[in-house]
């Protein structure tokens, strides 16, 4: 969404471009440490633009209610966030990838 409140919605290649996909990716059994259902996706959210490519913290928000307090780690990271490892270009990474 624009300062102005204009909802943003630019024509892609062959869809509307204005969608944050989001891949989650699990080692083992992660039903075990489930720790709610109930988070949504998401699709209906409207929010304020942020700097190109910098995930909403909503989004890590919404992890962490899913799973709890277990370790995570953001790849293509643009910033340090506090309980999350890191990795990226942008970033002094955590790991090192071999």
């Amino acid at each position: 969404m624009e300062k102005s409140g204009k909802q943003t919605c630019y024509m892609g290649q062959w869809t509307m471009k204005n969608c944050e996909l989001v891949l989650l990716g699990t080692r083992g059994k992660m039903t075990q440490y489930l720790q709610s259902r109930k988070v949504r996706q998401l699709q209906e959210a409207v929010r304020e633009r942020e700097i190109h490519s910098r995930k909403p913290a909503l989004i890590r928000g919404r992890i962490v209610e899913m799973f709890g307090d277990l370790p995570r780690i953001e790849l293509f990271s643009r910033q340090r966030v506090e309980g999350w490892d890191c990795w990226g270009n942008e970033v002094d990474s955590d790991i090192e990838l071999k």
